[in-house]
């Protein structure tokens, strides 16, 4: 998934789904290249540059999705490190989009598995899960959801 894989951590991996955490470095530049289609969540804010372009605010919990076969070129502009957790899911969903249609909607209870819906596509759902009262410091636990 990396070009520069010094910046990956593997945290899982199967058959359907291989999770990552990736930590660049403050003013490090390097290339990422996305075998498999892959959902990138933000943890903490930071300012990247992508390619030439100027540098841009990522906020915290932001969430983004790359096709496979995706190649970009991203800078950590920032003076602290910049962490994605990148989750690739390596096959195709187990069900058509008709279908996860029809699973919803004859659900017994409620689907909404988190405190906030932040991404959702044709292979997954990304749930915020925040355990902390408003007035405490967050916890964020991400799901993501394969469709």
């Amino acid at each position: 998934m990396l070009s520069t894989p010094a910046f990956a951590v593997p945290l899982f991996e199967n058959a359907r789904v291989r999770i990552s955490d990736h930590r660049l470095p403050a003013k490090t530049t390097t290339t990422f290249e996305h075998t498999f289609p892959s959902v990138r969540w933000q943890v903490d804010p930071g300012v990247h540059s992508l390619g030439d372009g100027p540098p841009t605010p990522v906020a915290d919990k932001a969430v983004s999705f790359m096709e496979a076969g995706t190649t970009w070129v991203c800078r950590n502009e920032g003076d602290a490190e910049s962490r994605q957790v990148v989750f690739e899911i390596k096959q195709p969903p187990r069900h058509t989009e008709q279908e996860v249609a029809a699973l919803l909607a004859g659900a017994k209870f409620s689907t909404d598995v988190g405190t906030e819906l932040l991404f959702e596509n044709r292979l997954c759902r990304v749930w915020d899960f925040c355990s902390s009262p408003p007035s405490e410091p967050q916890t964020y636990h991400p799901r993501v959801a394969r469709l």
